[in-house]
């Protein structure tokens, strides 16, 4: 991609490489926006059990499970904390919000010192939310916060310009609630 094309930034806390669904949708998107002339870089989460330090390249390929457009974006590796594992699964409830919440710091900060100027695409509230007031930020909406924190997060980012991106016409009713106030949400079905 020359300079002149337009930097997307895909921001999910999620595990790269995974065969869970959310990876591969990544990878997917980020295809798509590649191929529509873009250059793209891909924030997720370095959590602990995940290996490390193969090339983006090989890490799409097999999400894409074709070497097709393997190298379509570049892959960024957000340190945060992670031993939601590490306690027994009653008690993960504090640990997995401590992995959202210093992930979404670190995804912003990154975005903030090097892409100035990207359209910013997140799937996390946390993300938005730390985003909010920045030119060119939408959040990927695929579950409307329940928690008065996070909702409380989510009416902030919306109120202060966060374009809203509902993956189903249920999610876009929800964010309509006159909690949130979204209106005219367009809706993108997952990758």
């Amino acid at each position: 991609m020359s300079a002149s094309s337009p930097h997307v930034v895909l921001v999910a806390n999620a595990r790269m490489p995974s065969r869970r669904a959310q990876s591969v949708q990544l990878a997917q998107a980020a295809r798509g926006y590649h191929r529509a002339g873009a250059r793209v870089t891909l924030l997720h989460a370095r959590r602990r059990d995940t290996p490390g330090g193969r090339p983006a390249a090989e890490v799409l390929g097999e999400l894409l499970s074709s070497g097709a457009d393997a190298d379509c974006a570049e892959l960024v590796a957000i340190p945060c904390v992670d031993w939601i594992d590490a306690v027994p699964r009653p008690l993960q409830f504090a640990p997995a919000r401590a992995q959202e919440w210093s992930f979404g710091r670190g995804a912003a900060r990154w975005v903030e010192r090097n892409a100035p100027g990207a359209l910013v695409i997140a799937r996390d509230v946390e993300v938005a939310h730390r985003l909010r007031g920045r030119a060119g930020v939408a959040w990927e909406v695929h579950r409307v916060p329940g928690g008065r924190l996070r909702r409380r997060w989510a009416a902030e980012a919306l109120a202060a310009g966060v374009r809203p991106i509902a993956i189903s016409s249920g999610v876009a009713e929800d964010l309509a609630h006159p909690e949130l106030g979204a209106r005219d949400v367009p809706v993108e079905h997952d990758a």
